[in-house]
C-alpha cells in the first residue's frame, strides 16, 4: 500500500494541479476507494494528531465520504474534535499525489462484538488536487538527515536567527516561527540572505518568498507554539536547486525502505553519532586535494 506523502500548502502551485469538475472529482475519488490506498488526514488545528484510514465508501446523494480508521485514535482524544474539523486528505494513486481538503462531519463507532472499527464521515470535496510533478513532494527532514534553516536579521545584520525546518521540497519549504519571536512574515514578503543547511551537502544561500501563515490553535496556550511559515524558493543557483533535489530524493528512498545498513567487515565502522558525523565530514574536506588546495569549509 503505498505511502501518503505530506500536504502541499502553496496555492499556486495547487491551482496548477486543480481538478474542479465534480463528476472527474467523484471518479479520482471512486478509484482511490477501489484500491484501498493509505489515506492521510492532516488537521489544521493544531495539537490534533494526523489520522490514517482509507476511503471505504462514497455517498454522492448525501455528499459524503465514509473513512475507515487504519489505526487507533490518540487516547484522550474527544469525538467532537472530528465535527466541523478542517481537514487536508493526501494519498497516493498510481505514482500521482492525490489532495483535497475537506470538513469532518463526525465519528461514528459501529455498536456490536462483530462491528468494524471506527469510520470518520467526511463532507465530499468540490476541488481534488492531482500533484503528479516529481518536485511536488514534501518530506520533513528525518532524524539521519536534519536540515537548519537560518534567516538574517534586519535589525542585527551580523546576526541570524535559526528556526527549524518542517518540510521540504524541491520547489520550497516550511518553517516554524516561534510566537515568543515577534512578529511572524506575511505573504508576499521576501526574506533575503536565508542559509539551509541539509545533512551531505555545502550550505546553501537562498532567498524565499513567504506563500501562506498558518497559525497555532485560538486554544493554544504554549508559550514554544509555532506559527508555520510556508514558503517558495525566491531565488537558489542550479548546483544549490538540484542539491536539494537530490537531498530529498536520498531522504525519500530511506524513509521508504527503512533498511538498516550493514557494514562490511572490511570497512572501518561508521560514526553514527550526527556530531561523530560531522568532524569527520570536516576533517575529510580540510584534507589536501590532488591539485594541492584545500576544499572550502563551511561557515
Amino acid at each position: 500500500m503505498p505511502l501518503a506523502p505530506l500536504p502541499e500548502y502553496d496555492t499556486q502551485l495547487l491551482e496548477q494541479f486543480a481538478v474542479k469538475d465534480r463528476l472527474e472529482c467523484i471518479q479520482w475519488l471512486s478509484r482511490l476507494c477501489s484500491a484501498g490506498n493509505e489515506l492521510v488526514l492532516h488537521p489544521m488545528q493544531e495539537g490534533i494528531e494526523s489520522i490514517h484510514g482509507h476511503i471505504q465508501a462514497l455517498d454522492e446523494a448525501a455528499g459524503h465520504i465514509t473513512i475507515a480508521l487504519d489505526r487507533p485514535l490518540p487516547s484522550g482524544l474527544s469525538v467532537d474534535a472530528f465535527t466541523q474539523t478542517k481537514l487536508t486528505a493526501v494519498a497516493v494513486l498510481d505514482a500521482v499525489k492525490i489532495q483535497f481538503t475537506t470538513v469532518g462531519l463526525g465519528l461514528q463507532t459501529p455498536a456490536g462484538e462483530a462491528a468494524a472499527g471506527p469510520v470518520l464521515h467526511l463532507k465530499l470535496p468540490t476541488t481534488v488536487y492531482r500533484l503528479q510533478r516529481r518536485n511536488a513532494y514534501r518530506i520533513v527532514p528525518p532524524e539521519f538527515a536534519p536540515a537548519s534553516l537560518w534567516l538574517a536579521t534586519p535589525d542585527e545584520p551580523a546576526a541570524e536567527r535559526r528556526v527549524h525546518v518542517a518540510d521540504l521540497s524541491a520547489t520550497g519549504l516550511a518553517f516554524r516561527w516561534p510566537l515568543l519571536a515577534g512578529e511572524a512574515p506575511i505573504p508576499g514578503q521576501i526574506l533575503e540572505d536565508c542559509r539551509l543547511e541539509l545533512a551531505g551537502t555545502v550550505p546553501i544561500r537562498c532567498a524565499l518568498l513567504i506563500t501562506d501563515t498558518q497559525a497555532p490553535g485560538t486554544f493554544h496556550t504554549d508559550p514554544d507554539a509555532r506559527i508555520r511559515v510556508g514558503c517558495h524558493f525566491s531565488r537558489i543557483d542550479p548546483a544549490s536547486g538540484r542539491a536539494v533535489q537530490m537531498y530529498v530524493d536520498s531522504a525519500q528512498r530511506r524513509l521508504k525502505s527503512r533498511k538498516p545498513i550493514i557494514e562490511s567487515p572490511h570497512r572501518p565502522e561508521r560514526a553514527t553519532d550526527p556530531a561523530q558525523a560531522i568532524a569527520a565530514r570536516q576533517t575529510q574536506n580540510s584534507a589536501p586535494r590532488s591539485d594541492g588546495r584545500r576544499s572550502a569549509q563551511s561557515t
